[in-house]
């Protein structure tokens, strides 16, 4: 029962992180500061670290260490923080060798960011609406739906656009393309 309890615990603050999220989206105006992308990076990957299966994931960073943009951190964390916990919750533990790519690159005008994993895919039939609020493409999920939708208005909010690749069975790619100031 304790199991339970902290289970549920665990998933009602996860979800009450979603709505401050949202809230703060929808009414903060965005914020224009400095930031080393790799070091946002490093503070996503060293949170879900523990996720159950991280271990075997194989994860490579192609991104410079001196790589810097003007764009808004909280904004940023929440991008980031979906794309790459999302990538590991839905990686396919059966396969050999799951693996998450995170690449970033710069140029004048803007900074592309993407996300590619081996994992479990999705379905053609979900790609459309998985950026809609509450919905959940997969039975698997245990969120609440808001995590890509969160994604998508932040990336709005700093004036970007976001691509989504995916086959399912095989794997998804997600491209963020922002402001590079």
């Amino acid at each position: 029962y304790h199991q339970m309890m902290r289970e549920r615990l665990f998933k009602l603050e996860s979800i009450l992180n979603e709505i401050m999220q949202y809230s703060k989206n929808a009414k903060l105006e965005v914020e224009h500061k400095s930031i080393h992308l790799r070091e946002q990076i490093n503070r996503v990957l060293t949170d879900v670290q523990y996720l159950e299966g991280a271990s075997r994931i194989k994860i490579t960073v192609d991104v410079a260490d001196d790589l810097s943009m003007v764009t808004d951190p909280m904004r940023i964390g929440i991008i980031l923080n979906n794309l790459i916990s999302n990538a590991y919750k839905y990686s396919d533990l059966t396969k050999e060798n799951p693996y998450i790519t995170i690449r970033a690159v710069k140029t004048d005008r803007e900074v592309t960011i993407s996300i590619e994993d081996n994992g479990e895919g999705i379905d053609k039939i979900h790609q459309e609406k998985i950026f809609s609020m509450f919905y959940r493409a997969t039975a698997r999920s245990t969120g609440s739906g808001l995590g890509l939708y969160l994604v998508k208005e932040s990336i709005s909010k700093l004036g970007g656009a976001v691509r989504l690749t995916s086959e399912y069975g095989k794997g998804t790619l997600f491209t963020v393309v922002l402001p590079a100031s």
